[in-house]
């Protein structure tokens, strides 16, 4: 049985709007910009989505939290590996080479 703890009902609608925001966004992505035929069409994706969303979070969060907080400050005990948010520094460095590659296939079709 999973703990359950008191949470205020500001973030419990938070937590929702999060939710439906997500699984509504990752739906239109593959409907519209993927053209992929999902089952039941927008709605239902949704809804299947953030019920395997809550099933997920529900088995996962923790050893994800634990993953995600070792990228951020990345440690061998109570040694310190490194000062560095490793996960900033991944996406940073993605983003500066997709804007480089942007501005050079611009570049080369002129």
């Amino acid at each position: 049985m999973i703990a359950q703890s008191q949470s205020d009902p500001i973030t419990i609608l938070v937590d929702i709007l999060f939710l439906s925001a997500i699984c509504s966004f990752a739906s239109w992505y593959y409907i519209v910009k993927l053209k992929k035929e999902l089952f039941g069409g927008f709605f239902i994706s949704v809804i299947l989505s953030a019920v395997a969303s809550i099933i997920i979070v529900a088995l996962f969060q923790n050893f994800f939290r634990s993953f995600i907080m070792w990228f951020m400050s990345p440690k061998l005990g109570n040694f310190q590996l490194s000062n560095l948010n490793l996960i900033l520094v991944a996406v940073s460095s993605f983003s500066v080479l997709y804007l480089i590659s942007i501005l050079q296939n611009k570049r080369s079709k002129k």
